[in-house]
């Protein structure tokens, strides 16, 4: 384990830096629009985002440089997230939530969805059926209605139920396709795909890419995405951490 008040953090500055630091990487566009204080040390670029409703601590790099990070940096941040880390790496955190997921580019619009799919804006007063959609689909979705990120929420319907959602949740000059989700009863019907290609098609029109997180052990969802065309994958620990005691 590295002593992490044996490292020196360099502050290197803010958003501008870290992009010049990443190449414009699209994760560090997404990731750094509020107040952010960036850091460098071996084998660790990391920053802190600050926003009213929120602090969260990102890192990029090793693994074992990351959580050193995390454990001197931390503050009063609930979130953290991190290169991918093991059990026995996540095991001394305090955390209530664990997800291991990746972060996926594309950088080329896909063809239009060739099913024919109408997929909708949603207005909000769609808000309760998007919720309880997501309640049944997605439960775990940190998307949702109220969501200060969220800029609008699309879905398909049924006549006049909804059974499919997506949110646009874009930020920082990058496109980001966040809580699709679709009724199981209406699953197989490649409204996922659907959702997934109108935005993705919206989002590099406006931004010229887009991306998505996708759960490391969804296989199924990543198959969809790569037949859409994202790649580049970036693995990613994220972490809620209980308030200190």
């Amino acid at each position: 384990m590295v002593d992490s008040y044996a490292v020196e953090y360099k502050v290197i500055g803010g958003r501008d830096a870290l992009l010049a630091a990443t190449g414009g990487h699209p994760y560090v566009m997404l990731t750094t629009t509020g107040d952010v204080t960036g850091y460098r040390a071996d084998g660790l670029l990391g920053w802190i985002a600050r926003e009213p409703d929120r602090t969260q601590v990102f890192a990029l790099g090793e693994a074992v440089a990351a959580v050193a990070f995390v454990r001197r940096m931390r503050g009063d941040a609930r979130w953290v997230h991190l290169p991918h880390l093991t059990k026995a790496q996540v095991a001394p955190f305090d955390s209530d939530v664990h997800d291991d997921w990746e972060h996926l580019i594309t950088r080329t619009a896909p063809p239009p969805d060739p099913a024919g799919v109408t997929v909708v804006p949603l207005d909000p007063d769609a808000d309760p059926e998007i919720d309880a959609l997501l309640d049944e689909a997605f439960p775990d979705s940190t998307s949702r209605p109220g969501d200060s990120r969220i800029r609008r929420w699309y879905g398909v319907r049924d006549g006049t139920d909804l059974v499919a959602v997506a949110a646009d949740r874009s930020r920082g000059g990058i496109g980001y396709i966040a809580g699709v989700a679709v009724r199981p009863d209406h699953r197989r019907r490649s409204l996922g795909a659907a959702l997934t290609t109108t935005l993705t098609r919206r989002l590099c029109a406006e931004f010229g890419g887009c991306s998505l997180s996708v759960m490391s052990d969804a296989d199924g969802p990543r198959r969809l995405y790569e037949r859409l065309g994202y790649g580049e994958p970036l693995e990613r620990t994220s972490l809620r951490l209980r308030e200190h005691r």
